[in-house]
């Protein structure tokens, strides 16, 4: 038997409907966002047809979605 208290603490904890983010365009990219951290996919194939070596606007970090070019980078440290 559960009780009211039971309740609220289930609905709390639920997860909302997925709902996954699909960028137009590169300005849209925001790894920072819960949304696309859900589901990044869609980012980041955007990012492997438009500009595989992306360069983060907020954070500065470097994305490199192709693994022939980040291989080449990591086996090429010169």
């Amino acid at each position: 038997m559960s009780t009211s208290v039971d309740l609220a603490a289930n609905t709390k904890n639920e997860k909302k409907p997925y709902v996954p983010v699909v960028p137009s365009r590169l300005e849209e990219i925001n790894f920072l966002s819960h949304d696309l951290q859900n589901c990044p996919y869609h980012a980041y194939a955007k990012l492997r047809d438009e500009a595989p070596v992306w360069k983060d606007p907020i954070t500065g970090f470097y994305v490199i979605t192709r693994f022939d070019d980040l291989r080449d980078l990591l086996l090429n440290t010169a």
